[in-house]
C-alpha cells in the first residue's frame, strides 16, 4: 500500500510539472503554477471516476452472477451476498455494546479552534479505533470467510451524546490499551493501519488516543468499574461541563446481519481476500440486500464521473481561453 501511495504521488508530480511547463509557454508563473496544479487534479479525477465506474459495473456484473447461484471464479472478483456470522468469538461494540463482527469508533468534540489537531470533518477527535474478528458469509455458493479488513465507509454512522454511551466507552477505555498517538506520531499509526489490509488473517485491532483526554479522564480509567465512577460524579455534580460536548460515533457490522462483500476470492481457502498494489482490490462491504446495494454502486459511479467530466471541461474552457487570449510574440 505504501508503494501505492508513493506511486501515486510520483505519477501527480511528473503531470503537475508537464502541465505547469505548457502553460508557462502562454501565462506567467503565477497563474501556470495554479491552473497546472488544478488541471492535474483535473485529470487524475476524470481517471478516478472512469475507474470508479468501471469498478462499480462490475461489482454490479459479481451481484448479478452470484444472485444466479453462478460459481464463484478462483482469482476473481466476488460478490458474498448472505448474513455474516463470527467464526470466533463476536466482539462487543464500544458504544452500542452490541455483538459484532466487526466495529469503527471515535469519540470528538466539535470545536470551532483552527488550531486544535486531529481534525475532521469538523471534528476535534480525541480517540478512535476499530476491530474485526474472524467472520464468514452464508451465500448460495457456500461458506465464504472474510479475511481481508474491508473498507467500512458504507457502514451507516451512529452518534450519540447520551450518559450510557459515555459510560459504556469509558468500561472500553478501562479494559483495553490505547497507543498514544499525538503529533509525528500520527503517520506511524495510519502505516500500521495500512498495514492491515494487507495482513488478511481475518483479526485486527486498533485503539488510538489522538487528543489530550479530558478533565478527570484518568481517575475513570483507573477505576474498578468506569462507568459506575461515571455515574456517581455524574449524579455528585463532579463532571466538567466541557465534556457535555463529547460526541461517541461508531459503525458497526451486527452479526446475523445481511451484507454484500466484495473481495478477491481464494476458492482453496473459500474466502475474500485483499490484494494490494497497481490492479489489486481491497474488500468493500455493503450493509443490505444487494438491490439496495446495486442503486448505490450505480449512482455513485454516475455521479461522480459526472462531477469529474465537468471539473475537467471547465477547467480545461479557461485554459483555452487563456491561451487564444495571449498575447502573440
Amino acid at each position: 500500500m505504501k508503494k501505492s501511495c508513493f506511486a501515486f504521488l510520483a505519477a501527480f508530480l511528473c503531470l503537475a510539472t508537464t502541465y505547469v511547463l505548457i502553460v508557462k509557454i502562454f501565462v506567467p508563473w503565477g497563474p501556470a503554477l495554479v491552473l497546472g496544479i488544478l488541471g492535474s487534479l483535473s485529470v487524475i479525477m476524470l481517471f478516478g471516476g472512469v475507474l470508479q465506474c468501471f469498478q462499480n459495473l462490475r461489482k454490479i456484473f459479481a451481484v448479478r452472477r452470484a444472485l444466479s447461484g453462478s460459481a464463484f471464479r478462483d482469482g476473481g472478483i466476488a460478490a458474498a451476498i448472505g448474513r455474516i456470522s463470527a467464526s470466533a468469538a463476536p466482539l462487543k461494540s464500544p458504544i452500542q455494546q452490541k455483538d459484532v463482527v466487526l466495529y469503527e469508533y471515535d469519540v470528538y468534540r466539535v470545536s470551532n479552534d483552527p488550531n486544535q489537531q486531529n481534525r475532521s470533518s469538523g471534528r476535534d477527535i480525541l480517540y478512535s479505533g476499530m476491530a474485526m474478528t474472524p467472520a464468514s458469509i452464508q451465500t448460495m455458493q457456500g461458506s465464504v470467510r472474510l479475511m481481508g479488513l474491508p473498507t467500512l465507509d458504507h457502514l451507516l454512522e451512529i452518534t450519540s451524546m447520551e450518559d450510557n454511551a459515555t459510560m459504556s466507552f469509558l468500561d472500553y477505555l478501562g479494559s483495553n490499551s490505547f497507543e498514544v498517538a499525538l503529533g509525528m506520531k500520527k503517520l506511524s499509526a495510519v502505516g500500521k493501519l495500512a498495514d492491515m489490509f494487507e495482513e488478511n488473517d481475518g483479526a485486527c485491532r486498533q485503539d488510538l488516543q489522538l487528543g489530550k483526554a479530558p478533565v478527570q479522564w484518568d481517575e475513570f480509567k483507573v477505576a474498578n468499574k468506569p462507568s459506575e465512577a461515571w455515574a456517581a460524579a455524574r449524579n455528585g455534580g463532579d463532571i466538567p461541563s466541557s465534556w457535555h460536548n463529547l460526541r461517541f460515533s461508531e459503525k458497526i457490522v451486527a452479526v446475523g446481519e445481511e451484507v454484500v462483500a466484495f473481495g478477491r476470492y481464494d476458492a482453496t481457502q473459500m474466502a475474500l481476500f485483499n490484494q494490494m498494489g497497481f490492479g489489486g482490490s481491497v474488500n468493500d462491504l455493503y450493509p443490505g440486500k444487494p438491490d439496495a446495494v446495486i442503486r448505490k454502486l450505480r449512482n455513485s459511479g454516475l455521479s461522480m464521473l459526472v462531477f469529474a467530466i465537468v471539473f475537467f471541461s471547465f477547467l480545461h474552457l479557461i485554459l483555452a481561453l487563456m491561451i487564444t487570449r495571449a498575447p502573440r510574440g
